[in-house]
């Protein structure tokens, strides 16, 4: 994700929930792509930190995000 300078990227959560929206896919559907659970994608959008899950969220979204 690239940003223009002085602007602050997006929450790991905020980027998750917009790029899934961008497909038109729901929690579940993301959930079932990324092989984690429907409530580990609402909390990661919530914004609680679970790095297992984050990475299996974004290769199914085919995002990059920084470390």
């Amino acid at each position: 994700m690239k940003t223009k300078p002085n602007e602050k990227p997006l929450p790991i959560g905020r980027l998750i929930r917009r790029e899934r929206r961008l497909r038109d896919w729901t929690q579940h559907e993301l959930a079932a792509t990324a092989g984690v659970s429907r409530a580990a994608v609402a909390a990661i959008e919530g914004g609680v930190e679970w790095p297992h899950a984050v990475e299996r969220l974004t290769r199914a979204l085919d995002i990059e995000v920084a470390a």
